[in-house]
């Protein structure tokens, strides 16, 4: 057996997650041809941002609240998500799926929006690896599909990405916070600032260009 890289060329992918991450994971995605990306959003709010920020190149699913801790409620209400989103691909749901936020729900929920062939990334959140483990893994487990990896920023991860922006197929323009940090700054703020509702830029000290 031998794990494909990247997403699938001409494919469907969920982006569960709308910040910062979310969205430069569904730019990378269609800068490695996917040919649908659906983004699973908290809010008319972020749904309207993103369609802002990414210029109608994606399409958004604003998803009622799903519980962290599973209950029969909580199982109801991902069936539903999972119903809506099988209606949207006629069925089909997703080759690709990535948890990009840091929510125990929406690791359980990456578990059963792709295909049998399909992949998903867990984006790798402190403190959700122990409760994730609760999602009903066995059907992962059983199927043709697999859970292959984290976001983790390895090293080749940085590396693919500065190639895309390199050759113009990735662009970040405002994506990012409007703040910017330089490494002179209070790094807990840099982690925990809510700014735009985006991620902070680090930039080098005195140069915020």
């Amino acid at each position: 057996f031998r794990s494909r890289a990247g997403v699938r060329e001409g494919g469907t992918v969920c982006i569960i997650g709308s910040g910062t991450v979310g969205m430069l994971y569904a730019a990378i995605a269609l800068a490695e041809g996917a040919a649908r990306v659906v983004l699973v959003v908290r809010s008319p709010e972020k749904q309207a941002q993103v369609a802002a920020l990414l210029r109608g190149a994606v399409e958004t699913y604003v998803s009622p609240r799903i519980p962290e801790e599973r209950t029969p409620e909580s199982d109801e209400v991902e069936r539903r998500v999972v119903d809506d989103l099988a209606t949207m691909t006629d069925g089909y749901l997703f080759d690709d799926v990535v948890a990009a936020c840091a929510s125990v729900a929406a690791q359980r929920l990456m578990l059963k929006l792709y295909t049998k062939e399909g992949y998903a990334v867990g984006a790798c959140f402190g403190g959700t690896h122990a409760l994730v483990d609760g999602a009903d893994i066995d059907a992962n487990h059983y199927r043709a599909a697999k859970t292959i990896g984290t976001s983790g920023c390895s090293t080749s991860c940085m590396k693919t990405i500065l190639d895309l922006l390199a050759s113009d197929r990735l662009d970040f323009t405002g994506l990012l916070s409007s703040r910017t940090f330089t490494l002179d700054d209070d790094p807990h703020e840099f982690f925990t600032t809510e700014s735009d509702g985006l991620k902070p830029a680090l930039v080098p000290s005195g140069d915020e260009e």
